[in-house]
């Protein structure tokens, strides 16, 4: 997510509304996607949080989930 987005979800949460994010990958073989449908829900539940769960070299102004 760009700082931007994370700082809409924030935006979101303060306003009791849901942000949602749908992830698509292997578009040209095994498609599979990830529908978060609660981004806070998920996060209170531990099952996505906002940091990588390995080393890896990043953009700047940017959050990365980890779905656990």
């Amino acid at each position: 997510m760009t700082s931007n987005e994370w700082d809409f979800f924030l935006e979101c949460v303060q306003n009791e509304k849901s942000y949602q994010i749908y992830r698509v990958a292997n578009m040209e073989s095994d498609t599979n996607f990830v529908n978060i449908d609660n981004l806070w829900e998920w996060i209170e539940k531990s099952k996505a949080v906002p940091y990588l769960s390995a080393t890896e070299t990043i953009k700047g102004g940017r959050v990365f989930l980890t779905l656990t």
